[in-house]
């Protein structure tokens, strides 16, 4: 990643009020049907939503992200909530991922279309493992997140870059933000 890009999120999560507790991705909520916990990595965490909630769950979570800012968040909540949180920084793009090392990864809002990326973060996975990843796709509604095409995908592109897994849920739907935006 460029230092442009991690400037970028530096300012970002400065900036965020970290008082605001923001819930965990809808898309996680599937987890508490089909795994009793295990090894974690959730990839660009920001300001750790994800991993909070994971570990609330019974998750041991190794978070990582490329702003230390967005990782004294994470620290921070943990320690309040009384949480273990391993957190990382990295520059995911440049990270070695352990083979066999989790049971979950998570991937919110990361888009990254790399096949050598994905293909280890896939062998990071431990076997009977699982990938949730939710991300913004192309639309022809006013939505919100990115507006640049390349941190959007295309219908269909996410399928097509697990079609060597057993994918348990795909959806490619529109999702009412709490702000009353639309996702």
């Amino acid at each position: 990643m460029s230092d442009y890009e991690r400037q970028k999120w530096e300012r970002r999560w400065a900036e965020l009020d970290s008082d605001i507790v923001r819930e965990p991705t809808s898309t996680l909520a599937i987890l508490e049907l089909v795994t009793n916990g295990g090894e974690a990595m959730d990839l660009a965490c920001g300001d750790g939503r994800n991993s909070i909630y994971l570990a609330q769950i019974g998750f041991r979570v190794h978070a990582l992200d490329i702003s230390s800012k967005a990782l004294d968040m994470v620290n921070e909540r943990a320690r309040d909530l009384d949480l273990s949180v391993v957190t990382e920084l990295a520059d995911i793009e440049e990270h070695t991922f352990l083979e066999d090392s989790y049971d979950l990864v998570n991937i919110s809002f990361y888009v990254n279309r790399s096949p050598e990326l994905n293909l280890s973060i896939k062998q990071a996975l431990r076997p009977g493992g699982f990938i949730v990843q939710e991300q913004h796709c192309e639309s022809e509604f006013d939505v919100a997140g990115p507006t640049e095409k390349r941190f959007r995908l295309r219908p269909g592109e996410l399928l097509n870059l697990f079609r060597d897994f057993h994918v348990k849920f795909y959806s490619e739907t529109l999702e009412e933000l709490p702000d009353s935006r639309i996702s």
